[in-house]
Parts: structure tokens; sequence; C-alpha cells
């Protein structure tokens, strides 16, 4: 593995003594007692094996690892498993016991997975639209009783919008007519929208969804890219609506998404990263490398997981960011490749989170889950909670982080003077564009920029092209365009 990355630069000055340090002019800690500081977490999955007891001793063992977060998912198929009957005493008991240990809760609210009892998913996570019209009330409801029941809870910290915001739905005519009225807001006459599309409409009404973009060797590009950019707003339009019902019940309520995926074509899966920015308060993301760092070699994870991290810090700023998900413990049948990863790659992805500014790294997951195909997988510690190698690396680094309070509340990152333009509408246009073609030319040209400035340790920012209209370019000293063969 290489060396560690600048942004690890509080990690090193914690070995070499942060005393030193104490007394150099440091900005003022933020405001949200959240967000003030550095926090290490996991999430807690509340199997249906779990007991009061159970729940305690786990917040108790948490806590003594130097936790100071729990994240959750409030499932709305345990708390509604028939219509109408409304049951919380499991997340009562982890919402007290937080409470109890000094830890505070990240309340993942799960709208868009309908309970069984309304019989149109499969199960859970399976990110059903909200514009679907037989859904959204009974998601209004959902939110409501979560959001009253916990909003005034001592361990109350954040609401996450969505686990994971993605977009699983095609062309049902809930989305179908969304797409109207979003061409409408575009194009404003069906003249003018013909006048750029091969096909031709009567009015929006009638556009459809188009075929598959890897079927043939001609496509019409301006509605296919269309569509794609339909996508992305259209999440964003469902992050939105969540957020708003949380400010009906919870008005001013700290809010935060965790969009998985980074090394991907985030635009081109619907997660367009600058336009689900204004739908939350500050941004995360989930980075697994069992998932996400596949085109990387082991020794290569450290760039994969900065650049996950500069990535997100950039598109969060000026707000702070989260390392919302961080893979803590083996993998076998789940993720891209079997991983357990070591105490060292524990430490060291800590340390380069904490150096890169993040308030916040929060593991998946704490214990493991006993059913589903993550059984047995995932965790930090054994299933009643037993410390583990990684148990015991996060706990030093979260004994650094106490004894040094003030210095890593008011600490900031090296200012970059470099920066990578993140170009969405070149990802868009390589979507389809690159379809018929193996690999992805674009991304890898993106990563290797990235990772030729890491190896010789330049801070850097990304850009979006939105920020290179209103001049934000002219605070570097020099910007990569890789792969930059679009351009609006």
């Amino acid at each position: 593995m290489d060396n560690l990355s600048r942004r690890a630069v509080l990690g090193g000055s914690a070995a070499l003594g942060l005393e030193a340090l104490m007394g150099q002019a440091l900005r003022e800690p933020l405001e949200d007692p959240l967000l003030a500081r550095p926090r290490i977490g996991a999430e807690f999955f509340l199997n249906s094996t779990e007991t009061r007891d159970s729940i305690f001793e786990h917040f108790r063992r948490m806590a003594q690892t130097g936790l100071t977060v729990a994240r959750i998912f409030t499932i709305w198929d345990q708390i509604e498993r028939e219509q109408g009957k409304w049951t919380f005493l499991g997340y009562d008991w982890i919402y007290d016991a937080a409470a109890q240990h000094g830890l505070l809760i990240a309340n993942t609210l799960c709208s868009e997975d309908p309970p069984g009892w309304m019989g149109t998913a499969p199960f859970y996570h399976a990110w059903h639209d909200l514009s679907d019209p037989s859904l959204r009330p009974h998601a209004e409801i959902y939110i409501e009783k979560v959001v009253t029941r916990y909003k005034s809870h001592p361990a109350h910290g954040v609401w996450l919008l969505q686990n994971e915001p993605g977009i699983n739905s095609g062309a049902e005519p809930f989305v179908l007519s969304e797409y109207a009225r979003w061409l409408q807001r575009n194009y404003r006459t069906v003249e003018a929208l013909n006048r750029v599309w091969y096909q031709r409409l009567a009015r929006f009404e009638d556009a459809q969804a188009p075929p598959n973009a890897g079927t043939g060797s001609w496509i019409d590009y301006p509605r296919w890219l269309d569509w794609r950019r339909f996508r992305c707003d259209h999440l964003a339009d469902q992050l939105r609506w969540i957020h708003s019902q949380i400010e009906r019940h919870h008005p001013g309520a700290l809010t935060h998404i965790n969009p998985p995926g980074l090394t991907s074509n985030m635009p081109a899966s619907g997660r367009d990263l600058w336009r689900l920015k204004p739908t939350a308060h500050f941004m995360g993301a989930s980075m697994h490398a069992s998932w996400h760092f596949g085109m990387f070699a082991r020794e290569d994870f450290g760039v994969a997981f900065g650049y996950c991290c500069d990535l997100i810090r950039s598109v969060s700023a000026p707000a702070p960011w989260w390392v919302t998900e961080l893979q803590a413990g083996p993998t076998i049948f789940t993720g891209s490749r079997p991983l357990n990863p070591s105490a060292g790659e524990i430490t060291r992805w800590l340390w380069d989170g904490i150096g890169n500014g993040a308030r916040g790294i929060v593991f998946w997951l704490w214990h493991p889950r006993t059913e589903g195909v993550e059984a047995g997988e995932w965790a930090l510690a054994g299933p009643r909670g037993e410390p583990t190698a990684r148990t015991r690396a996060t706990q030093s680094v979260a004994e650094v982080l106490r004894r040094h309070d003030r210095f890593f509340a008011q600490a900031r990152p090296v200012a970059a003077r470099a920066a990578i333009l993140y170009n969405r509408d070149a990802m868009l246009l390589y979507s389809v564009d690159g379809a018929r073609r193996p690999g992805d030319d674009l991304l890898h040209s993106l990563m290797g920029c990235y990772k030729a400035l890491h190896r010789s340790r330049v801070p850097v920012d990304f850009l979006d092209t939105s920020e290179l209209e209103t001049g934000l370019a002219g605070r570097y000293k020099v910007l990569y365009l890789p792969y930059c063969y679009e351009i609006g």
C-alpha cells in the first residue's frame, strides 16, 4: 500500500504530538453539535432477534469503543406490519440506549420501501418511486409517524432522507407523467422540442422512454440525453419531497444523504451529485472497498478512498461532509470481491477521512445481521459486540480524537490549489455514446488524473461545470480537464 495521502496529515500530527499545534489560530467549531467535531459511528441494524437487554449491551460496547454516532434504518415494514397498526418498541429501545450511552442517532427514513402489506415491492431497499400516487399518501403518514415520534428525543441527531438514494423505476405511467412535465418546463413548447428530437410529438404527454442505447448503432442523442437528465432531476425531486415532509413535522431539522458508487458514472445512474446537493443540509457517501473499488488493486485502495473523500467533500462544500458508510468487516457473498479489511486499513481509512475534513465516519455495520444475504458479514464487532482487531483499531483512533478534541474540532484540511473538472455533461453523453464499447474511457481518464496528483501529494478539489460558469476556477493555479470531449 502506498504512503498516506497529504489529507492524512492530521493522523501524522497525532503521532508527532498535537500539543505543539494547539496554539495555532484555528477556525471556530461548527455550530451544530453533531458536526462540531469529527465523530466515529456505526450502523446498528435492528435484527429480529434483538431484545432490550441485547440492544443496551451493544450500545454500551459501542460507547466503550469510542463511537458517538449510531446510524439506523427505521424500516417501514418493522413498524407497520399491518396497515394502520404502528409499533416502535425496538426503535424506542435504540434511542433510549443511545441516550444512556452518549451516542447520537442518524435515523435513515425508508419511505421508498413500502411495507409487505402493500404488496408492491419484493423486499425493502427497493427504491420504489415516490411519484407513484398509490405510494405517496402512505409515505406521508410513515414520515409523519417516525419524525414526530423521535424529533424531540435527546439522542436524535440527523435525518437521512433515504438510504443510498437511487432510482429503480422505468417507464411506468406516473413516471412518464413526470417526464412530460419536465419536458414542458425545459422546452416550453412542443414545437421547440420537435426542432431537437428526431421523433416528433403532438403533445408532451406522448413522450416515451427511449429504447436501450446499446441495441443499435444509430440513436437519437437529444432524446436519450433528455431521458438521462430527467432521471437525475426526478431523483432529486423525490428527495426534496422527503425533505419537505420532514420540515413539516420537524422545522429546521438537520438532513443528510449518502449516494453510493462514487467511482462509477454517477449521472448515468440518475445520481447527479451536484443536483442532489440542494436536497439536504450536508452530503456524505457510501464507500465500500468490496463494492466500489473494483477498478483498483488492493494496494491502491488508499487512492480509491481518497478519490471518494475528495469528491464528496468538494460537492458538499461549504457544508460539512461524512463518510456515511464505510466497510467495517468481512464480505464473502456480497460485494464485487471477497474482502476482510485489516486493522491497518481501518486505521488508514479513518485517518485519511478525518485528515480530509470528514465530520463523521460511520461504519457499515456494528454487529452482523442475522438474516438475508448479508447475514454474518460486514460487521466491525462480533455477533454480541465482542471486540475484534477492527474495533481495537477504531478505539485507538477514537481515543486520540477524544484526547485532542479541541484541535480536531477546529482543524481543517489544507486548501487545494489544483482542481479536476467533474464533467457531468460528458458523463451523460458517454453513458450513451460509450454504451457499445467495453470499459469506460472517461472514468479511467478521470481516475488516472486523480491518481497522478494523489501520488504526488497534490491537494485537489473537484469542480462541476456549473462552478466554472461562476468563476470558481479562478481560485486554483491549475485546472485539469480529463477526457473532456463535451462541455456545454
